[in-house]
């Protein structure tokens, strides 16, 4: 007798076939990001940020002691980014508050690593931590990050200080889409004048040399609309933020992986080498 249709019993040992194939790929998944988030905290160790002095602020998403534990599950919102810089005894922790702030942890993220996801809505207000500040107003600051929509004006990534306060923004509008350094001091913004953005992660490093910011886009000095600004860079005082400024507009949305800062300009050779460093652990291609 001919056969025409699949018995009850083969559909059933084919659908437990399926399953278990479906349950070895899924677990071979885990295991994969279970080793790059190993190798990545082997990179973080190891890396040459802290061999580099100065060190003033690292915050960073793949090790343990980066958050509390019991918010580093896939949506869980969080309340504390610390400081895991090791030249100083004094932290400069960034908190935050989970039922009103909705700040959440990724777990993959950038390069599938953790990352901190921020929403760009009105309940969404950043982190906040202690402004950063040098003697000789230099500085060198990296930031790893992925925009995922441009909806607004600007966008705030790194807002430092509630008075004569510098921050760092991606801006987009009519005539430019791009990275701009603003100084509430005078209202003087600097902007990049032939960079366009796009939605894909990036290293960004910014430098100040007592009188004049520079900035680079993954390892590209870009050029900017201006070199300096008409008042003195005075020294920022209050808070620091994350993804926000302080009346709480113009918040980030996207993801945002690691801040690095040192309180001084660092060498050529220095800064590339901390790009280096990123590049590897976030698999972001750096010139």
């Amino acid at each position: 007798m001919k056969k025409t249709a699949f018995s009850v019993i083969e559909i059933s040992i084919t659908l437990l076939i399926i399953g278990v194939l479906l349950a070895t790929i899924a677990g071979g998944k885990i295991i994969v990001n279970k080793v790059r988030l190993e190798i990545a905290r082997s990179q973080t160790r190891n890396s040459i940020v802290t061999s580099i002095k100065g060190l003033g602020l690292w915050l960073e998403p793949t090790l343990k002691e980066s958050f509390i534990i019991s918010e580093t599950a896939d949506g869980e919102y969080l309340t504390k980014w610390y400081d895991i810089n090791t030249q100083s005894g004094k932290k400069n922790n960034f908190s935050t508050t989970a039922a009103t702030d909705k700040i959440q942890y990724k777990n993959l993220g950038i390069n599938n690593l953790p990352s901190v996801l921020f929403n760009g809505g009105t309940n969404t207000t950043g982190f906040t931590g202690n402004a950063l500040n040098s003697d000789d107003n230099k500085f060198t600051l990296f930031v790893v990050f992925r925009l995922d929509i441009i909806s607004a004006y600007y966008r705030n990534i790194f807002f430092n200080g509630t008075n004569n306060a510098w921050r760092f923004q991606k801006m987009d509008t009519s005539s430019y889409k791009n990275i701009a350094i603003a100084m509430s001091t005078g209202s003087t913004n600097i902007t990049s004048t032939s960079h366009t953005f796009d939605l894909y992660p990036e290293i960004t490093t910014i430098t100040h040399n007592g009188s004049s910011f520079a900035v680079y886009d993954n390892g590209t000095l870009i050029t900017l609309n201006s070199s300096g600004y008409t008042l003195p860079m005075l020294a920022a005082t209050g808070l620091a933020y994350i993804g926000r400024n302080p009346s709480g507009s113009g918040n980030f949305y996207g993801l945002i992986s690691e801040i690095i800062y040192y309180e001084r300009l660092l060498s050529s050779e220095e800064r590339q080498n901390v790009e280096k460093y990123l590049s590897k652990k976030y698999n972001i291609t750096v010139s």
